[in-house]
């Protein structure tokens, strides 16, 4: 979609020779998934999410709602959704990897993509952010869950460590079996004290 951006550049009383207005046309991507029609929800849209590299998501403020215990970190508090077919447009944070995550985790649809583990991270950040509980979402079977799992063999201490620090308790027992062959004299007291042995 495009929206229109006027410019004011000098005043009314500028005369006829210089710059008044600059118009500009900004474009704005939409995500595939949470477009103005298609997604994973029946219902129509009542809410654009504008991620940080400007990709708009239409989502549902009932479904927002709905996972979060903080109003989606006080953005749906003041929110009205859409009116006279226009949909109330919130800015976030994350840009648009990380929030396209954010919300498959919160519409439990599953992603085709592999995402790195930094790129999880972000979105359990910001889904503690939006006040979304992780012992609901990151566990096994679930979006979450599954590509944090995904990590497991190659990377078992990480995955471990984070889940122990978030209390993850079914991602932590399935990483574990990977520990087996971790060598105790790789665990720093930095990461002692992450998976809480000390």
């Amino acid at each position: 979609g495009c929206l229109d951006v006027v410019i004011q550049v000098g005043s009314p009383e500028d005369d006829a020779k210089s710059l008044n207005v600059l118009e500009a046309k900004v474009t704005l991507l939409q995500s595939p998934i949470f477009g103005p029609t298609a997604g994973p929800d029946p219902l129509a849209p009542d809410i654009l999410l504008v991620s940080s590299d400007d990709v708009m998501f239409h989502v549902h403020k009932y479904r927002l709602s709905q996972c979060s215990d903080n109003a989606f970190a006080g953005l749906l508090s003041s929110a009205q959704g859409s009116a006279n077919g226009h949909l109330e447009s919130i800015a976030v944070g994350e840009n648009a990897v990380v929030l396209t995550f954010v919300l498959y985790t919160i519409y439990g649809h599953p992603s085709n993509t592999h995402h790195s583990l930094e790129v999880l991270s972000q979105a359990i950040t910001s889904l503690e952010k939006y006040g979304v509980p992780l012992v609901q979402y990151a566990v096994p079977r679930k979006p979450l869950g599954e590509q944090l799992l995904a990590y497991a063999p190659s990377r078992p201490m990480d995955i471990y460590s984070l889940a122990a620090k978030l209390k993850l308790e079914a991602i932590a027992v399935q990483a574990s079996s990977y520990l087996l062959a971790y060598p105790m004299s790789a665990i720093s007291p930095e990461l002692a004290t992450r998976i809480g042995t000390d």
